[in-house]
């Protein structure tokens, strides 16, 4: 078990019972104390002494930072959250977040962090650290107060020097788990004021530029005209309605199409929103088009801000070409085409290429391949970008891997080693399906966290007992006879089978 402290003071695991047929038997509690860790070292601050980082040996100088980009912002304003790993040395690997608290005041937008690409030098204290950012995300505050940030907690493995420096060169040692968290942050959120607030605001916050514009400007009578309008700056505009267009007696104004585009840049919340309206002229002459408004408030000026595009005209002439004229239908000729008797078949024209089977599939080919490489596209693009995702796609195969090595061990005499590698299958394909670490996964939490996808209460026992076994194998090989072993991987299989289909 990985234990992490809550806080600093007195703490106590408590005693352990273990019932072997009729006896039970049972550890005594262990009594220690936790002091208080250094926090991450902030820029610019004397760097701590050695001993200070929480723990001694393979954790010295490893550190979790949070930041925000604004302690106290607007309620819509954008804040960004970055959550960094800093240290004096490399070597550490299976870096994982294993707490991350709920954001349910704010509305999120995740920013795609490259830790290796953006790893950074610092220079803290006057000592030099590695930093690696493993989070970035813009919150958008909801509504107003202090809100708490709770900390985040990220697990890694730690290289210890083993004495030998053929198996440190090579990387044979295992090194030692490391677990790390963020101090808690703190945001102030201001109300909008109500002083000065436009009746047609929307509750867009940020800075923002508006465009408008006519696809052309001289048209005919009941002719569509499209009227473009464009809003984009920094902040979110997800919930901004579309600004009011109204019709009048010359004009028929339809209902608009939205298109909207957000997207994080260095930090920053870039939104794109473009309404598109279809405006006809019901009659001739110069039309004026009603001014497009929007209001916006602007937290660097600490007030509201209304910008206009007004000045378009419409020039309509007189009626469409596409109308018809009135009166009667008039033939075209009037000639009469004499009909002629013709004996026999006729013969059958060949069929257009348009129209042959061959040509209509080839044409077709494009239709059909196309929404399979762009779901094969997104496919890997979430496999390259979403860690937790691909540790889940790839489980099961990962597990039945290893079960694959385990019957290779079978025949041998190594029983403890088999019963491990049984073992390890079944834990870390939880694991990998929950992006959990393998190290903490109790019995308990597996449980618990197979009961939240809905899985069945016989097999998550069935899962537990034969995972109980091996463990038990490992520790008591006596208790475990040797034909028993391959019904033991069959149990294994199963489970891990009957958990796919479930999960």
């Amino acid at each position: 078990y990985t234990l992490l402290p809550e806080g600093p003071g007195p703490a106590e695991i408590p005693a352990i019972e273990v019932r072997i047929g009729g006896a039970v038997r049972r550890t005594e509690p262990i009594r220690f104390d936790v002091a208080r860790g250094a926090a991450a070292p902030a820029p610019g601050a004397p760097a701590p002494p050695p001993g200070r980082s929480g723990a001694a040996g393979s954790g010295e100088g490893i550190y979790l930072r949070g930041t925000l980009s604004r302690d106290e912002v607007w309620v819509g304003q954008p804040a960004t959250l970055e959550v960094t790993l800093l240290a004096s040395r490399t070597g550490l690997s299976d870096v994982s977040l294993v707490d991350q608290p709920a954001l349910t005041d704010f509305w999120v937008e995740d920013d795609a962090v490259h830790p290796d690409r953006e790893r950074r030098v610092e220079e803290i204290g006057g000592r030099r650290f590695y930093a690696w950012p493993l989070m970035r995300k813009v919150l958008v505050p909801t509504r107003a107060g202090d809100f708490r940030l709770d900390p985040y907690a990220v697990q890694l493995r730690a290289a210890v020097s083993t004495g030998d420096p053929f198996r440190d060169l090579f990387g044979m040692s295992r090194g030692e788990i490391v677990v790390r968290r963020t101090e808690p942050l703190r945001l102030h959120v201001r109300p909008l004021p109500e002083q000065g607030r436009p009746d047609d605001f929307s509750g867009a916050v940020g800075s923002f530029d508006l465009r408008a514009d006519l696809d052309r400007t001289s048209v005919a009578v009941d002719d569509a005209v499209a009227l473009r309008v464009r809003i984009e700056g920094d902040g979110s505009l997800d919930a901004v309605p579309p600004p009011s267009i109204p019709g009048s007696p010359q004009l028929r104004v339809y209902d608009p199409k939205v298109q909207t585009e957000t997207r994080v840049e260095s930090g920053r919340l870039r939104s794109r929103k473009t309404w598109e309206w279809v405006v006809v002229p019901l009659s001739a002459g110069e039309i004026p088009v009603p001014a497009v408004r929007f209001s916006f408030f602007d937290p660097q000026r600490g007030g509201y801000r209304t910008v206009v595009r007004d000045g378009m005209k419409l020039a309509v002439g007189g009626s469409s070409d596409r109308r018809m004229a009135g009166g009667p239908l008039r033939p075209l000729r009037r000639d009469i085409a004499p009909i002629t008797l013709r004996r026999g078949a006729l013969p059958a024209a060949a069929p257009r290429l348009r129209r042959r089977a061959g040509f209509v599939a080839l044409a077709a080919l494009p239709w059909i391949l196309l929404p399979l490489v762009v779901l094969l596209g997104r496919h890997r693009a979430r496999l390259a970008g979403d860690r937790g995702f691909a540790r889940a796609r790839r489980a099961h195969r990962r597990a039945r891997k290893t079960l694959a090595s385990a019957e290779r061990l079978a025949s041998q005499s190594d029983e403890g080693r088999f019963h491990e590698e049984v073992g390890r299958a079944l834990v870390e394909y939880v694991a990998d399906r929950f992006d959990r670490a393998a190290s903490g996964l109790t019995y308990e939490v597996a449980d618990d966290l197979l009961a939240s996808r809905g899985v069945d209460a016989d097999l998550r026992r069935r899962y537990r007992s034969t995972l109980e076994a091996c463990d038990f194998a490992r520790f008591v090989p006596s208790a475990s006879q040797g034909e028993r072993r391959l019904e033991t991987l069959r149990d294994a299989r199963r489970a891990l089978d009957e958990l796919e289909r479930s999960l």
